[in-house]
């Protein structure tokens, strides 16, 4: 699909890609719980650090996001080149919590220490669904 859809929702997407990726952070912060469980009950511990990292750094996502959406509901860092800085607990890795290759707005890429381990890549989703 080319163009807005914000027609549809009536959210404007990227509005709506923000949310979402908030959404996936969460969700695949939950997920990772099981994950990690199911890899302690079996008493695999690299697997489990493996999860611990991943379930970290969607947890980090969802943050960096619910804090833009927090500035873009206030007024505040409304433009599209927002640099704003944000405030958080970086647990090292880029932020993320799915597949994808974009840095999350406001942080520089590359800034937060070693790679994410693979299955939860330091990037931004992407949503196959959303235009």
């Amino acid at each position: 699909m080319n163009g807005e859809t914000g027609h549809v929702t009536g959210t404007k997407d990227k509005d709506y890609n923000l949310l979402w990726y908030v959404e996936a952070c969460l969700s695949n912060a939950l997920r990772m719980e099981t994950y990690l469980k199911d890899a302690e009950r079996d008493g695999d511990d690299e697997v489990a650090e493996l999860f611990r990292k991943a379930q970290a750094d969607s947890r980090k996502g969802a943050e960096l996001g619910k804090q833009l959406l927090a500035r873009r509901l206030s007024g505040t860092g409304t433009g599209s080149t927002d640099t704003g800085t944000t405030t958080g607990t970086s647990t090292g890795g880029d932020t993320g919590c799915g597949e994808g290759t974009a840095t999350v707005p406001g942080e520089a890429a590359g800034t937060g220490g070693s790679p994410a381990p693979a299955g939860d890549p330091g990037a931004l989703p992407q949503d196959p669904g959303t235009p």
